[in-house]
C-alpha cells in the first residue's frame, strides 16, 4: 500500500470512528467524507457509503478487542463485573465488564460483551461468562 493511499484510508477510519464514538447513524458517513474532502483531506471515492462505514467499524472493533484481550492476558489482577438483564422476549443475558491495571494506560474498565444465559442460576451465569 503506497503512502498516499494509506493516508486516505487513515482519514476514512478516523471518520468512521467519529461516527461510532458520537453515536451518529452510518448514513452520516458519506456527508462527513465529503466535508473532509472539501476541507482538504484526501479521501478515496470508492468507500463513500454507509456500508463502508459499517465495515470500517467492524475492523476497528476487531483491532480494539484484540488489544483489550492482550492487555487482560498481561494483567496481574483482573476484576470481572457482571450485570444481568432480561429483554422483552424474556431472554436472560449477562453484560460483562472487566477492570484491570495496565502499566501503559493505568486502571482500565471496559465492556467485554453480552452473553446469552441458558439458565439464570449461578452455574448458568458462570458458564455463560466463561464462554
Amino acid at each position: 500500500m503506497d503512502g498516499v493511499f494509506k493516508k486516505k484510508m487513515e482519514n476514512m477510519f478516523h471518520t468512521a470512528y467519529y461516527v461510532v464514538k458520537k453515536e451518529k447513524p452510518f448514513t452520516d458517513f458519506p456527508d462527513l467524507v465529503q466535508l473532509n474532502t472539501r476541507t482538504g483531506s484526501s479521501m478515496p471515492d470508492c468507500y463513500m457509503s454507509d456500508k463502508a462505514c459499517a465495515r470500517f467499524t467492524i475492523d476497528i472493533y476487531n483491532v480494539e478487542r484484540e488489544q483489550l484481550l492482550s492487555d487482560i492476558k498481561n494483567a496481574r489482577f483482573i476484576s470481572v463485573m457482571i450485570d444481568g438483564a432480561t429483554d422483552c422476549g424474556t431472554l436472560e443475558n449477562e453484560i460483562v465488564y472487566v477492570k484491570f491495571f495496565s502499566k501503559e494506560r493505568g486502571v482500565v474498565q471496559s465492556f467485554l460483551g453480552i452473553e446469552d444465559v441458558k439458565h439464570a442460576h449461578a452455574a448458568g451465569v458462570l458458564s455463560a461468562v466463561q464462554s
